[in-house]
């Protein structure tokens, strides 16, 4: 293993973990699901790791034992995270998180229940050295992009680009053959690009929310995903839970990535879908009234434009797939 496991403490709550010559697989499980994060050790201080959580909740237990700088890319869902006492931070798709791992230990919750992303460390200054002997006349420096993302503040949270966007997504599989290399190359790209990037055109201020706030946000989803037949209004949510609409409108997007009428939309299609599956004796008209609606030609125009094809093609193409053995 390279220098860089030496300036961490995972912590033990890993229930998996299998070296590989270039790096590890580490597999968390608690009651709520499972999550893994596949490493690779690219070079010397600089570690390259594909995240992937289907959970609530994971308790990390992380230390760092010296200078780091992380790069972390939200591809799907969203992650919450307590960074002092009572008051939390979000991160949501297509946005980096670039921070010290100075508030990386605790409870990370995933609203959304899975969290899909990339991440990529640096052990300062041992990632500075390597750089300058592999990737010679190419002038980047960790210390710099620590000093220009973080001289403020330990986390600073920006919109992907274009350009970043689809750096991320390049990376996303990459082929068995020569993945070391190839992950050198492109993390050498990311560098100047960041290097480049104005951060005025994407940062974003880090969006906190109090405990209590967060309290009657999550209050409020459950209010409305257990009486799912029920169209409420920001009106009546807001009543009912004692908070502005203005509010209760801003820190449901940012808890849960969508506005409230959208995650909802999605959430009754999703659940749609899978009634559609699991009880196909059901009616259209009948899986409609489940999510709420009392005209099936609404709810089959709600769910295309959600689904991509009709209830009745979903079912058709699903049930094809199960039958072909895909």
């Amino acid at each position: 293993m390279r220098k860089f496991w030496n300036k961490v403490d995972i912590g033990d709550n890993i229930h998996s973990m299998v070296k590989g010559e270039n790096g590890l697989y580490l597999g968390m499980r608690n009651e709520t699901g499972e999550g893994s994060m596949t490493c690779y050790d690219i070079f010397p201080g600089a570690v390259f790791m594909y995240c992937d959580y289907h959970m609530e909740f994971c308790e990390s237990r992380f230390k760092s034992k010296g200078d780091l700088l992380c790069i972390d890319y939200c591809i799907e869902g969203s992650f919450e995270n307590e960074i002092k006492k009572d008051v939390f931070t979000y991160q949501k798709e297509k946005e980096l998180n670039i921070n010290t791992r100075k508030y990386h230990s605790g409870k990370f919750i995933f609203p959304q229940r899975h969290f899909h992303g990339i991440t990529i460390c640096f052990s300062i200054p041992e990632a500075d050295q390597s750089l300058s002997e592999i990737f010679q006349g190419i002038n980047v420096s960790i210390t710099e992009l620590k000093q220009k993302f973080c001289s403020k503040s330990e986390i600073c949270i920006i919109k992907a680009t274009e350009e970043l966007q689809h750096f991320f997504m390049s990376i996303v599989s990459i082929p068995e053959l020569h993945r070391i290399e190839y992950m050198r190359i492109k993390v050498a790209e990311l560098l100047l690009q960041l290097k480049t990037l104005r951060i005025e055109d994407c940062f974003i201020d880090v969006p906190y929310i109090h405990k209590t706030e967060l309290q009657k946000i999550k209050a409020v989803r459950e209010k409305m995903v257990e009486n799912i037949s029920r169209f409420y209004t920001i009106e009546e949510l807001s009543g009912m839970f004692g908070i502005s609409q203005t509010a209760l409108k801003n820190e449901f997007k940012i808890l849960y990535g969508k506005p409230i009428y959208a995650y909802m939309k999605q959430y009754r299609m999703n659940l749609a879908a899978a009634i559609l599956l699991e009880q196909p004796q059901q009616k259209i008209a009948q899986v409609a009234a489940v999510v709420g609606y009392d005209n099936a030609s609404k709810f089959s125009a709600a769910f295309s434009k959600v689904m991509g094809m009709t209830p009745i093609q979903y079912r058709r193409k699903e049930k094809s797939y199960q039958l072909n053995g895909l």
